[in-house]
């Protein structure tokens, strides 16, 4: 046949797996709704949806609204319940009590309780439905979907980048996920620090003033070691200081390659081999890293980020688990900032049919007048 002259984007056998909270109870200044809104945008307008084989939204405390814009952008709803309803689909559950999974302290968690100052709902706001923590929706995702690999998103990252940067840093992490190496991180290099972000220059020994985290910790377990991958996000130089183990596996883009020695677990956006990261324990020889990363996802099902340091109090390093991260990265964690929170209370329906994502992006990177 004739060759085809489209020039749509080839689908990657990504599954793409999102997890999203609906509850109304958020405190204002969180915004959550503003940002799922401009985060599905991005995801279309990149292109990233036409990218995913398969889309599948995870919701905590579901509405008939979060639902329908879900389903709007092409992507299948997998909720709490639904999960509940059907065990046996889900191979890593608590099939004798699956309802266990539930985050116990709904909006809140033992560190931070409903009432606190730094709770995510306010304390007089009952949420409606159920809810498990960011870890457990991960868990499930990888489970339902069927793809190769997933990239895993909570709904609050939005693509940072234009579409051929997206495409070329997923093309690469599927490559190293070729190459043996099953993980890699996309969180952008903008907001690694948020708030804040991490400049390009942070840790080049030729900086002036260099920022106050770009030291290499080289003694230790996990708890001690784990800042040291952020400075690999603009460190090319970083292999000369011996007692870490860093390389760059890709060039363009830059794809830097380490061991979990050197890195605590975070949820924030990374593209995984599914059967790795479901089936593969992280390390059999010891007891508490002989599980894998779908199974050790589930066992705090009452605080968001319980999950990350349970991984630093097993000493996760001890596992050497490979890692990978794009210097540059992809997703954005938003509205954390006071220009992106400018722009998220002025967003409308008219902006999110007629702007572009980059445009809306650039607009709350400048500077107020």
């Amino acid at each position: 046949g004739r060759p085809s002259n489209s020039t749509a984007p080839r689908p990657l056998s990504i599954g793409l797996g999102v997890t999203h909270t609906c509850s109304k109870g958020y405190r204002p200044e969180y915004m959550k709704a503003q940002i799922f809104r401009l985060a599905l945008l991005s995801y279309r307008q990149s292109g990233l949806l036409k990218l995913a084989s398969e889309k599948l939204l995870f919701l905590n405390d579901p509405n008939a609204e979060c639902r329908a814009l879900g389903a709007s952008y092409g992507f299948g709803i997998l909720t709490p319940a639904a999960v509940f309803a059907a065990p046996h689909r889900f191979p890593i559950i608590n099939r004798a009590h699956p309802r266990a999974h539930l985050n116990a302290v709904a909006g809140g968690s033992k560190s931070r309780p409903r009432d606190s100052a730094y709770a995510p709902v306010a304390p007089d706001v009952a949420l409606s439905g159920e809810t498990v923590t960011v870890g457990t929706a991960m868990s499930f995702l990888f489970q339902a979907l069927s793809t190769e690999q997933v990239l895993f998103l909570e709904g609050d990252f939005v693509v940072g980048v234009p579409p051929d940067s997206l495409r070329a840093q997923l093309e690469a992490a599927a490559l190293l996920r070729g190459a043996g190496l099953p993980l890699t991180r996309l969180q952008s290099r903008a907001t690694i620090n948020q708030p804040g972000g991490l400049d390009a220059p942070c840790c080049s020994s030729a900086s002036a003033t260099p920022h106050r985290e770009c030291r290499y910790r080289v003694h230790g377990g996990t708890w001690a070691r784990s800042p040291n991958w952020r400075n690999f996000y603009c460190d090319a130089d970083m292999p000369a200081r011996g007692a870490i183990l860093m390389a760059t596996c890709v060039r363009r883009p830059t794809m830097r390659c380490f061991y979990s020695t050197d890195a605590n677990w975070s949820n924030r956006p990374f593209l995984a081999d599914r059967r790795w990261f479901l089936h593969a324990p992280l390390e059999p020889s010891i007891k508490a890293l002989n599980a894998s990363l779908g199974e050790l996802s589930q066992v705090v099902p009452d605080d968001n980020g319980a999950f990350e340091v349970h991984m630093l109090n097993v000493d996760w390093g001890r596992a050497a688990v490979p890692l990978c991260l794009s210097a540059d990265g992809v997703f954005e964690h938003y509205g954390y900032s006071q220009p992106q929170r400018a722009m998220l209370r002025s967003l409308s329906d008219a902006d999110l049919a007629t702007r572009s994502y980059l445009d809306l992006l650039a607009a709350a990177r400048r500077d107020p007048a």
